[in-house]
């Protein structure tokens, strides 16, 4: 196939036991390496290629197979240079996964009569299950072999044909850092009414607007300020990010001390991507970003197409003129009719436009049923064509300029459930900014994790708004060409209910309505809590001879036996991106040594920590359980954990035969049920439990703090109580090592 090209320069868990889909989208502390083109903001640009693809989408079923051609017969670069000697998923034997499971299964079992049916079933379990071990392998080797054996039915039976809404359930939320470059009064503006500005105080607060349209705007209140700057920023980040991604000029990740890459496939899932509703299983569309080269401002309920990059070029725009396109969108949405928020988004015989975002929090066939519902009621091909506007855009910036959040739990929650009529959650990246330029970044996560996203968000944090300023000399602007690109600014679907019936209108009103009822019943069952821990982080933990992920993740467990009572089920998020198109594995975080140590700890504190006697023993325990975690791990990331390569027996199990016993054991069933599902990234992540009596937990171990998010069900009142034990866990074990780091005294 001839590749055309355009040149631009720019700077340079099993689902078959669980509630839900136990596909958490992040890795253990490992960190990456990302290394950036050391020219990204010299002045003198480097020319970077993005190809044509042979067509202008393509749809996915959630096979990576399917679009792997465009990696390195199209697009190729950096990004995707090591892509085909990158290794193959492996397949643990059977005796190698019993034995590693047993130790993280014992601990949950009720009873003595439980230990030993569990003992039973493992030392069975070689025997009863070689035939599947053997189709298994067949599978790899055969229709498998240039991919993972593991990553279609992953994609599929974890997110494709979950039905469960995929906000609070499937997506996952970053609490992006705070840029505290913006302007002083831009944080701190308090609101104003809408219009209420004057022209000259607009020109004077308005430090960006040197180039004056000829044509008069309203002026746009400075009380919107940090929301617009934020989002210019985050807008610059996000155009040269896509043009590395695009163009395969991102260098491929590297982890470790070895450098080994990391798989990229997932990351051409970032941009210009949606998930689409069906019926069973929904499919993923990708857009070339060749072609299209606009993104999605969401702000009031509508959703404005603008440019994202030149036309011609890729090249993205200066930081003036997102301001002003953004501006612009503000202008149309909140100066003029039928903007409205959302208590006034009821049934109105002269609504201007309807808010279909809170389609998209239905759950997956609810959804699919009312986008087929939206299409016929809305004039059939201008409604598919305005649908694809949205959908192909490279992400969705969402404007809640209502919306003012000021501490971390006001903001991960506002992230997670907040303004969902100003949101598309089907959209694969939004970033979502607040009124006082509060940011957070929302993953749809059906082919694509937390890991690939890490490096987009990291731009966007690095990528302040002071910045922008400092290297706006180097990108052109004119007069004429912010005005025609200002001019461009249109809300996708203003034509389409332009030419839409009243009946039909209300018929579209209904499947609202109905949506809207549903999310308001999903976001208040839950909650989520939030807390900043400020007494210490891996300095310390590394200072006291323990990896900073598995010292959590021990503290994680003291935490949740104290709030269950028991040990139960914990879910840590391990990629195993080192193999061609890995995706995650579990890191089990129950074990013999969890086990000891958390009972002598015991259900409340003992407050004996001045015994020796009894300090040391506990501090010994705990050292055992993190080694035994930090070894678990070490399988993990190496694709030899446990639960995939049950979830791929369990897969190969064909109608009328007999699954080994062991897949029918309630200790075995119990491991495998999730009440704690946890993750981390250098983005503090937010994210719902997978079972209706666990919680979520996203955490992020920094120098000297830790941050951490739960959720669960309001009606279990976990969250809070969680944060609350983790914090009393971190306090009561930093204590016993400190005290036995002091000189025994001698009296």
């Amino acid at each position: 196939t001839t590749t055309t090209t355009t040149t631009t320069t720019t700077r340079i868990p099993s689902t078959s036991n669980t509630h839900r889909s136990t596909m958490r989208p992040f890795s253990s502390s490992s960190s990456i390496d990302n290394t950036t083109n050391p020219n990204k903001n010299d002045k003198k640009r480097a020319t970077i290629v993005i190809p044509k693809w042979p067509r202008p989408s393509y749809e996915c079923n959630g096979d990576y197979r399917q679009e792997a051609f465009l990696e390195t017969q199209h697009v190729g670069g950096p990004l995707y240079e090591h892509q085909p000697n990158l290794p193959k998923l492996p397949i643990p034997t059977l005796e190698e996964t019993i034995n590693t499971f047993l130790g993280t299964a014992l601990p949950l079992a009720e009873n003595q009569r439980e230990k030993e049916a569990l003992q039973q079933a493992c030392h069975a379990f070689p025997v009863e299950a070689q035939h599947l071990q053997q189709r298994l392998i067949q599978r790899k080797e055969g229709d498998m072999q240039h991919s993972s054996w593991l990553q279609q039915w992953w994609n599929q039976l974890g997110y494709l044909q979950v039905r469960d809404p995929v906000v609070i359930y499937v997506s996952y939320v970053f609490l992006l850092q705070d840029d505290h470059t913006l302007p002083h009064s831009s944080y701190h503006e308090k609101s104003a009414s809408s219009g209420s500005d004057g022209e000259e105080e607009e020109k004077k607060n308005d430090t960006t607007a040197t180039t004056p349209a000829p044509t008069p705007r309203s002026p746009v209140s400075s009380s919107y300020s940090a929301c617009i700057q934020r989002g210019a920023a985050a807008l610059c980040a996000s155009a040269t990010y896509r043009n590395q991604i695009a163009s395969g000029m991102e260098p491929q990740e590297r982890i470790g001390k070895q450098r080994i890459p990391l798989c990229s496939s997932q990351k051409k899932y970032l941009f210009h991507t949606c998930r689409i509703p069906k019926p069973q299983q929904d499919y993923v569309r990708i857009y070339d970003p060749c072609i299209y080269k606009h993104t999605i401002v969401a702000c009031h309920g509508k959703f404005y197409k603008i440019p994202l990059v030149h036309d011609d070029t890729h090249e993205p725009f200066a930081l003036e003129i997102y301001e002003e396109l953004l501006k612009e969108v503000v202008r149309k949405a909140c100066y003029t009719g039928g903007g409205g928020t959302a208590s006034s988004k009821d049934t109105n015989e002269n609504i201007h436009s309807l808010p279909i975002g809170l389609l998209t929090t239905s759950n997956r066939d609810d959804w699919a049923k009312s986008r087929s519902e939206l299409i016929r009621l809305g004039g059939g091909e201008r409604m598919e064509q305005a649908l694809t506007e949205l959908e192909s855009g490279a992400l969705v910036l969402c404007l809640d300029v209502d919306d003012e959040v000021y501490s971390c739990q006001q903001n991960i929650r506002h992230t997670w459930y907040g303004s969902p009529w100003n949101r598309w959650f089907d959209k694969s990246a939004q970033l979502v900014v607040t009124k006082n330029g509060k940011i957070g970044y929302i993953g749809e996560h059906s082919m694509m994790d937390g890991m690939p996203a890490v490096s987009f968000c990291n731009e966007v944090v690095n990528n302040t708004y002071g910045k922008c300023i400092e290297t706006n000399d180097s990108l052109s602007t004119t007069a004429s060409l912010t005005t025609s690109l200002v001019d461009s600014v249109q809300d996708i679907f203003e034509n389409v209910w332009s030419d839409v019936s009243l009946e039909h209108k209300r018929e579209i009103q209904g499947l609202i309505t109905k949506a809207k009822a549903d999310f308001v019943k999903l976001s208040t069952d839950h909650e989520m809590y939030f807390n900043s821990f400020h007494g210490y982080g891996s300095n310390f933990m590394k200072k006291a001879g323990h990896s900073p992920d598995a010292y959590f993740q021990v503290a994680i467990q003291l935490a949740s036996y104290r709030l269950f009572g028991k040990q139960v089920g914990t879910y840590e998020s391990t990629q195993v991106r080192p193999f061609l198109h890995g995706r995650t594995e579990t890191t089990r975080s129950v074990s013999l040594e969890s086990q000891a140590f958390v009972e002598q700890m015991g259900l409340r504190p003992t407050h004996d920590e001045h015994d020796s006697v009894a300090r040391k023993k506990k501090l010994e325990l705990f050292q055992k359980a993190t080694n035994a975690h930090h070894i678990f791990t070490g399988k993990a990331s190496q694709g030899m954990g446990v639960d995939r390569h049950f979830f791929g027996l369990s897969m190969c199990v064909k109608d009328g035969e007999h699954a080994p016993s062991l897949f029918s054991d309630p200790v075995f069933a119990r491991s495998k049920k999730w009440r704690v599902s946890t993750s981390t990234t250098p983005h503090c992540p937010g994210f719902g439990e997978v079972v209706p009596d666990g919680v979520g937990l996203g955490y992020l171990v920094k120098p000297d703090s830790c941050l951490y998010s739960v959720s669960s069900l309001k009606e279990k009142q976990y969250a809070e109580a969680l944060v609350h034990f983790l914090k009393e866990a971190l306090l009561e074990i930093r204590t016993m090592i400190e005290l036995d780091a002091l000189p025994e005294s001698k009296m």
